[in-house]
């Protein structure tokens, strides 16, 4: 069931919004929600709070945030929805972050660790720890279909959970490149489930959930300023303890945004600033990591790896890496196939198989359109083909909702 103990050295440094200690033996989940500029922020609570679980059963976390030096129009609106928050029933926090550290990944450790500190007051590490954003939005009961995914599964210690952005906001243009930025997003794993990649999941920050004493036992939140949820979620990808909810879906934002460098929001305002498709990664680098798979997966010891066959490009990158030398450790220290797999590609991880995709990128095989890339994979799965992005991205999140 889970991780069934706390690590006492992760919570002994882990951050606190409050002293507050729950009693409340009903409590199974706190959602968690960074709020910084949002306009919709109470449309995000009451959006949860559609669902049919007792109040003694969740809590709502918001830790509104900005950063030293703010201007005070800022400061009064993030003062105002405090106390609307606190209205609402949401347990609400507000800081003033430095400037140097300011941003999303800060805010949901500090709710994060938070709530794993309520949970260890309560013992109760299977307690869930629910991600969201503040300018999203789900489907009525999202909470608790999130719990009974859990209950229903009791060795998984996170989980990331369907998303559908919306299509048809007030603007085409945005309508236009949400559609091609989501594309991105889901062949980018569709091609790594292609692969068999033991990491072929989504990482959004709205849409992810974890337990408490997982959470600490992997060593918490980072506080990177974008692609939190990316470095958080793959520590629990290269095993069996990791899901997918597929029951209840959560809609992230379609706006354009410059609050973070990189994700949804910045990805359309790029676009539209620099007229522009949003692409995704060449099929061909892809197809080139399949041959180099093929290998790894039936290798018998480093120096037998055979690179006649193998992209020249690829070979560049994996000699710098010193892949023998990963190929080596693995082996030593494996007792079968199956573990040699497991130990490998927890080296050759998800982040190092994204560095991978940008060497080829730059190298090789620069992006291609989401469409390319989609229609070649549906090529290779179904003998198919889309005649425009939007079908395309409508047939990808059938067989993304398909609950297995």
């Amino acid at each position: 069931m889970g991780n069934k103990t706390f690590s006492k050295k992760y919570l002994k440094q882990a951050l606190s919004l409050s002293n507050d200690v729950c009693v409340n033996p009903q409590l199974q989940l706190i959602v968690c929600i960074p709020a910084y500029k949002e306009d919709d922020l109470i449309g995000a609570i009451k959006s949860l709070q559609q669902n049919s679980l007792d109040n003694s059963q969740y809590e709502i976390h918001v830790l509104i945030n900005y950063p030293k030096g703010s201007n005070a129009d800022l400061v009064f609106q993030s003062e105002t929805q405090l106390q609307e928050c606190l209205e609402m029933g949401a347990k609400t926090f507000i800081k003033e972050f430095d400037l140097k550290t300011a941003g999303v990944g800060l805010a949901r450790k500090y709710l994060m660790d938070n709530a794993a500190k309520r949970f260890y007051e309560m013992d109760k590490p299977d307690g869930i720890i629910l991600a969201f954003d503040a300018d999203a939005t789900c489907v009525n009961d999202h909470i608790a279909k999130v719990l009974k995914y859990f209950k229903a599964n009791e060795n998984v210690e996170a989980a990331s959970i369907y998303f559908e952005h919306d299509l048809e906001t007030s603007h085409e243009e945005i309508n236009k490149y949400i559609t091609e930025y989501e594309l991105h997003l889901r062949t980018y794993i569709n091609w790594k489930k292609y692969l068999a990649l033991p990491y072929a999941f989504q990482t959004i920050g709205s849409s992810m959930a974890v337990r408490a004493g997982a959470y600490t036992a992997k060593g918490g939140m980072n506080k990177r300023k974008a692609g939190e949820d990316f470095y958080f979620l793959h520590k629990f990808t290269n095993g069996q303890r990791f899901g997918e909810i597929k029951s209840t879906t959560v809609f992230p934002s379609s706006r354009l945004s410059d609050r973070v460098p990189f994700g949804t929001g910045r990805a359309i305002l790029e676009a539209i600033n620099q007229s522009k498709e949003i692409n995704t990664y060449n099929p061909q680098s892809y197809l080139a990591f399949k041959s180099f798979k093929l290998e790894i997966d039936a290798i018998q010891a480093a120096d037998t790896l055979n690179f006649a066959n193998l992209n020249p490009t690829l070979i560049n990158f994996v000699q710098q890496i010193k892949i023998r030398d990963i190929i080596d450790e693995c082996l030593k220290n494996s007792s079968s196939q199956i573990a040699f797999q497991k130990r490998f590609y927890s080296r050759f991880d998800a982040f190092m198989f994204m560095k991978y995709l940008h060497f080829m990128r730059d190298q090789a095989f620069p992006n291609v359109s989401s469409l390319e890339a989609a229609n070649h994979l549906a090529q290779l799965r179904d003998n198919r083909a889309y005649s425009n992005t939007k079908d395309a991205l409508i047939d990808f999140r059938n067989r993304d909702r398909q609950i297995l």
